[in-house]
């Protein structure tokens, strides 16, 4: 992921960083992991069920692609409709799990980095809905009213 790669627990964020790093990468990734951090703090942040991963990773990749207008993250590449539909409902028949949706399987016909491609889906849905939504609303928002309206928020709840 040019050079960065990171994880965000409750109190820290660990960066790993290769010695040929791409400077957009790392802004990307610490404003990414920065919001999950600010997640954590809430007493209802959660992480219980695959759809709140997918949730959480909208979320994060939402404030980054705010906070840095021209930085894409590696796995910002759309899932087509048939693809989308699939792993939504492979996350709520409970056949997909978090391995499945990050580094994708073939046996299943999940593409690598379904979680935040399928987030990041999610958001934007919200978004349109909402275009003036401040990021400490969306924030802090629950999955049911992200979902609102979502093509596929009935494969998901």
């Amino acid at each position: 992921m040019g050079g960065v790669a990171a994880g965000a627990y409750k109190d820290a964020v660990v960066l790993y960083i290769n010695s040929n790093f791409d400077k957009d990468a790392l802004a990307y990734t610490v404003a990414h992991e920065y919001h999950h951090l600010i997640l954590h703090d809430r007493n209802k942040y959660q992480m219980n069920k695959l759809l709140d991963s997918v949730i959480i990773e909208g979320k994060v990749d939402a404030f980054a692609d705010r906070v840095l207008k021209d930085v894409k993250a590696p796995w910002d590449t759309p899932m087509d409709e048939k693809t989308k539909k699939h792993v939504a409902k492979l996350i709520q028949s409970g056949e997909a799990t978090y391995e499945d949706l990050v580094g994708g399987s073939p046996q299943k016909d999940i593409p690598r980095w379904s979680n935040y491609n399928l987030g990041h889906d999610i958001l934007d849905h919200y978004f349109k809905l909402q275009p003036d939504s401040k990021i400490e609303e969306w924030s802090f928002k629950g999955e049911a009213d992200l979902l609102k309206g979502y093509k596929y928020q009935k494969l998901l709840q």
